[in-house]
């Protein structure tokens, strides 16, 4: 059987809310011939009815607890005794959650785009690039609009790395040990050590789940910004109880 491909553009479903990707937010979606949709980003296919399945807030708090500790969603449903599949929709919703966080500066950066290509021509195959702002961590993806990555251009960074491979399948198919990072510039020698250190934790974290973060890679970088940039926090697991509350409640 075949089917038909329709964009939808962020359309709304019939109960009038907005269709988006449950994996990456993105409203952009083809519409299927059987009735679902597909993400024009992240290829996720889904259906526009809605999960009404609510855990109690006890749970709740307990399943953001189990994703800042890194445990997978088949550990962390195993453990609270819900289903695999709204374990996820939990662990996702705290990614997109990380990553429109990362967006809001990403778009004051390339708001007004210097007309400078991202790409060097150098012949390595940019993954993502690390921008310190604030010494904080932001990611920058290749598919953003063009911007510059001169110093002079971005008075307010620190600095910026890029993760690049040599590799066009291990760019594809996400073979993390053929990534490399070499850093572009750094004002300071501590901020370049910020730049090191934070694609070490990135290697070390993302090889705790076993590839599972391939089919959605950029949402598993943002994760690791996020973690980055709040390690110290103490209130974090509270700010990730907060945001799974108000998903729980709209839902």
């Amino acid at each position: 059987m075949t089917t038909t491909d329709k964009t939808t553009d962020g359309r709304a479903d019939q109960s009038g809310s907005q269709i988006h990707c449950p994996a990456c937010m993105q409203t952009e979606t083809y519409r299927l011939g059987d009735g679902r949709y597909k993400c024009k980003q992240c290829k996720k296919k889904f259906s526009a009815q809605r999960n009404k399945a609510k855990i109690s807030s006890e749970k709740l708090n307990n399943l953001a607890e189990l994703f800042w500790q890194m445990k997978t969603a088949e550990q962390c449903a195993k453990q609270l005794e819900i289903n695999r599949k709204t374990a996820q929709s939990y662990y996702d919703r705290l990614r997109s959650i990380m990553a429109k966080e990362n967006a809001r500066t990403r778009h004051q950066l390339v708001s007004n785009p210097q007309g400078i290509s991202s790409t060097r021509g150098n012949g390595k195959l940019t993954i993502f690039w690390s921008l310190l702002l604030q010494n904080q961590v932001h990611v920058i993806f290749p598919a953003t609009p063009l911007f510059s990555l001169e110093k002079n251009d971005l008075p307010e960074v620190q600095g910026i790395s890029e993760i690049y491979t040599n590799s066009p399948s291990a760019k594809r198919n996400v073979i993390i040990e053929k990534f490399y990072r070499r850093t572009l510039w750094a004002r300071k020698e501590t901020e370049e050590k910020q730049l090191q250190e934070f694609w070490r934790q990135c290697k070390i974290n993302l090889m705790k789940y076993r590839g599972g973060c391939k089919s959605r890679f950029p949402l598993f970088i943002e994760e690791m910004a996020f973690r980055f940039n709040h390690h110290e926090r103490e209130d974090v697991i509270r700010l990730l109880q907060n945001k799974l509350c108000e998903f729980n409640s709209v839902t």
